[in-house]
């Protein structure tokens, strides 16, 4: 396949975590009420609702791109934009803010203001970065790599809280530790990804787009896994309480 044919087929895998995106808000929907009386799910409802307007916006960028070169073409020449790397830091802020305070309100307690500051804390601080650091025009590696490890270290503990308080608790049935499974295997495969994107997309871009691919599905089966975990908050039975 060349270089374009992998553009192509990046794009089409883009509608499905699209897709996936529009699945999770959904999947709120059912018990939409009692949902926003959980703080947790609450911001995990803002998060997914950003995070489906962002890639929207980012799939009709690239339509537009692809479909009036000419028009839109002194605007990307005037920002130097060439790609969509742009767009990340949307992304990015997005998930610090919001997961870091759904986690905040999961675990509660002692740790509910603790996460807040730190999401707080790396919130202005990638806006800082992409302002003045490493920029938006191309691949943020401390940005992507700092979301990644903030996202693991929090399902982390959410998983080690879960377990030694929860004990006779069933993880298949806990609405939070499933959403948690979803948020931590992406983050950790972008470990391995992120901190190589830059240079693979300047030196082997076909590479980039084999690895972009694979990331995207291991993406779009980790929003399934969010949406069910959202999904099972409809019976009351499993109902966990997130407003300690």
């Amino acid at each position: 396949m060349t270089v374009k044919e992998y553009n192509h087929l990046v794009i089409q895998i883009g509608y499905i975590l699209i897709l996936g995106r529009l699945i999770i808000l959904l999947s709120f929907f059912p018990n939409l009420r009692w949902a926003f009386k959980q703080k947790a799910h609450r911001f995990l409802f803002m998060y997914s609702l950003l995070a489906l307007s962002i890639a929207i916006f980012e799939a009709s960028f690239i339509y537009v791109c692809n479909h009036y070169t000419s028009s839109i073409m002194p605007l990307l020449t005037r920002f130097k934009i060439g790609n969509t790397f742009f767009i990340s830091p949307f992304y990015y802020v997005n998930e610090l803010f919001f997961y870091g305070f759904a986690f905040s309100y999961a675990l509660g307690g002692e740790y509910r203001k603790p996460i807040q500051i730190i999401s707080l804390t790396l919130f202005v601080f990638e806006i800082c970065n992409t302002v003045w650091g490493e920029g938006f025009r191309d691949a943020q590696t401390l940005g992507s790599m700092i979301v990644s490890f903030v996202n693991i270290s929090f399902a982390l503990l959410y998983f080690q809280n879960f377990y030694t308080k929860k004990i006779n608790s069933n993880s298949r049935k806990d609405s939070f530790a499933i959403i948690s499974w979803g948020i931590l295997i992406p983050a950790v495969l972008s470990i391995f990804i992120y901190a190589f994107t830059k240079n693979l997309f300047e030196t082997n871009e076909i590479l980039y787009y084999q690895i972009s691919i694979f990331r995207m599905i291991v993406e779009s089966l980790s929003f399934l896994i969010i949406a069910y975990g959202i999904w099972i908050i409809r019976d009351a039975r499993i109902r966990s309480n997130f407003n300690k």
